[in-house]
């Protein structure tokens, strides 16, 4: 519950953040309008308004304009230690904007001459449309369209209104149902810019959980694939370790026994040698695997050849001591494609250990890897002779976290991730499926344009 109280109130802020931005970053072109329609309006009057108190009225317009241009800069300055408070920031916005409607109220009525009806209506016309534009640029502050729209329309209808002609008398109406019908429209934007901003906001919240729970997934998946390693890695390991006990042994028995025991010594330290070596692989290649598969890695010309013996290497002492056959065939020596090894060995290994307990109920249970290669991809396939996939979810397999396992015997990420894998290497993953068992096969390019693969 706290969690989402602090969501809702980050959403908040940012709105309440975002709201004041736009209203200050739509205020000074409105500004610049609104002053030069006070010079329009300057230059038209003369012929009908002393030019006294119509100087004095446009020099308070264009202090009251740079006073504005002042505080904006300052607003946008408040990153280089100015704090920021949002209605703070719309008190002092809203305020520039009372000044400037008092001076266009001070032109409709101050500045306003009697009986010149054509004067009157160029003046109704600038005002309209002045406060019209700003009520749409102050939209994201219902108190700013209010301190500007008020102040200046409602003097000017006033005075329209004292005239004796009836078309004064109508035109004020107009003016009063002009104010009525911005205001509400002003406030129905404002709900509307309001509910689509605090859609976004949400909406990024959600797309941030969703790239956390991905990266966590991604984390997962590389664990349970370090789990299902780490079992073979033992049976790989145990086996040698053996072998180099019983050696050992036999080297001690050969001394005792014979004076001649360099020759029959030599054959017997060389296989020690070959089963030591092999452990330092498998150590050797895991230690790698749990270190680079967890950051961003440069594209390499890697043998494919590597990658599968690789990959064989970490998964087939355990799936053999299941009583699994896996063997491998195709033409793979000296084919070279471009890619992150790690990932591309983590993606067979998801798929190997998918088809491992695809057979684990079988008698003669088989895993074949192959590999091929036409123009454009290399193709290494994962066929195992299971049950298949049933028809009513093989349209569901390669979905995040959908799995057919018990709880807790699988997390349904092992598919997803592989063609996460390969997609990141502009491959493809398809799947082919009967009662006689189902084939995966991963397509690589031969050339790519990709520079790194990231988790």
């Amino acid at each position: 519950m706290n969690r989402m109280t602090q969501n809702h109130s980050n959403i908040e802020s940012k709105l309440e953040n975002k709201r004041i931005e736009m209203l200050y970053s739509q205020g000074f072109l409105t500004q610049s309008i609104g002053l030069l329609n006070a010079v329009l309006y300057w230059n038209i009057s003369r012929d009908f308004i002393s030019i006294e108190p119509l100087n004095f009225w446009l020099a308070a317009f264009v202090f009251v304009f740079l006073l504005r241009t002042a505080v904006q800069y300052v607003f946008y300055k408040r990153n280089a230690g100015i704090a920021f408070n949002p209605r703070r920031w719309e008190l002092v916005f809203s305020a520039g904007a009372l000044l400037s409607g008092i001076l266009w109220g001070l032109a409709g009525s101050w500045l306003l001459p009697d009986g010149a009806l054509a004067h009157h209506a160029f003046l109704g016309f600038i005002i309209s449309g002045t406060t019209a534009a700003a009520a749409v640029a102050y939209c994201t502050s219902v108190w700013a369209v209010q301190a500007f729209l008020l102040p200046a329309v409602i003097p000017f209808a006033f005075a329209v209104f004292n005239d004796a002609s009836k078309i004064h008398y109508y035109m004020s109406m107009l003016t009063f149902l002009y104010a009525g019908v911005v205001t509400i429209n002003a406030v129905r934007l404002n709900k509307s810019i309001l509910k689509s901003l605090r859609y976004q906001f949400e909406n990024e919240k959600l797309l941030e959980e969703v790239r956390q729970a991905q990266a966590t997934a991604a984390q997962t998946a590389k664990m349970v694939a370090l789990s299902e390693m780490s079992g073979g890695v033992s049976h790989e390991i145990n086996t040698p370790l053996t072998i180099i006990n019983f050696e050992t042994q036999s080297i001690r028995d050969i001394c005792k026994k014979t004076a001649d025991g360099d020759a029959a010594i030599k054959p017997i330290t060389e296989r020690i040698d070959a089963m030591v070596a092999r452990m330092a692989k498998i150590v050797i290649g895991l230690k790698a695997f749990a270190r680079e598969t967890n950051r961003e890695q440069p594209i390499s010309l890697v043998s494919l050849e590597q990658i599968v013996s690789d990959a064989m290497d970490f998964c087939q002492g355990r799936i053999r001591s299941r009583g699994i056959v896996i063997e491998t065939s195709g033409a793979m020596t000296d084919l070279r494609i471009p890619c992150n090894n790690y990932k591309i060995i983590q993606a067979l290994l998801n798929l190997i250990n998918n088809a491992a307990d695809a057979v684990a109920d079988r008698a003669a249970g088989r895993i074949d890897i192959s590999t091929s290669e036409d123009d454009e991809y290399v193709h290494i396939s994962i066929t195992d002779n299971g049950r298949g996939i049933p028809e009513n979810i093989q349209d569901k397999i390669m979905q995040p976290f959908f799995t057919t396992k018990e709880v807790g015997a699988g997390t349904g990420l092992g598919l997803s991730v592989a063609l996460g894998i390969v997609q990141s290497h502009n491959g493809k993953m398809n799947f082919e499926t009967s009662n006689k068992g189902t084939k995966f096969t991963i397509s690589l390019p031969k050339n790519t344009k990709i520079h790194s693969i990231a988790v």
